[in-house]
């Protein structure tokens, strides 16, 4: 199935998604303005594109979302947004390549911009982000932004698992990083 970011929010629950390995949803354009939430499904959601969340966006508990090396999603760039992402103990939500076969830094990650305030990763899981080779490449970066990351994990980074600007208010509470190339948290 291929549709734009502001029509995910139609597809319903209770659906069954039959397809090969390495198809799913495929998100192929992607400007929110007006709130939405992407349900749980039973197939990955795939974003090969750049996701501009200006608006509301919530995403449900145990939805896949698989990048592709020009997959990125940037939240409050020109307008203010929340993103809200809230998994569980054993429903987390994950960010993560659609590669095949996966490395470090393969897709660039997500982007909370000075209009993105009380943005939400809770039980979340961040793989194989921060593509790049800039000081600031990692799975979340913040320029500006309040944002709260907790009960979440950072594993594979080709950067940091988050960094962050001197104007970012950033609530960092039991998360784990594993195998960050530059490190856990950056500081400019």
């Amino acid at each position: 199935m291929e549709l734009p970011a502001t029509a995910i929010n139609t597809i319903g629950t209770g659906n069954t998604f039959t397809c090969a390995s390495g198809y799913g949803i495929d998100v192929n354009s992607g400007d929110i303005s007006t709130p939405i939430t992407w349900k749980k499904q039973t197939v990955s959601y795939y974003i090969n594109v750049g996701i501009n969340i200006n608006a509301n966006l919530t995403i449900e508990e145990e939805t896949i979302l698989k990048f592709g090396s020009s997959g990125t999603i940037d939240v409050g760039y020109s307008n203010n947004a929340v993103l809200t992402a809230v998994g569980s103990t054993i429903n987390p939500i994950i960010f993560t390549s659609s590669a095949t076969t996966p490395a470090a830094g393969v897709w660039e990650g997500i982007n909370l911009w000075d209009n993105s305030d009380n943005t939400i990763f809770d039980y979340c899981e961040f793989q194989y982000a921060g593509k790049g080779s800039s000081a600031t490449r990692a799975a979340i970066k913040s320029f500006g932004s309040t944002f709260t990351v907790s009960n979440s994990k950072f594993k594979f980074c080709g950067g940091w698992g988050v960094y962050n600007d001197a104007n970012t208010v950033f609530t960092n509470t039991s998360n784990t990083f594993e195998a960050c190339n530059l490190g856990t948290v950056g500081f400019d």
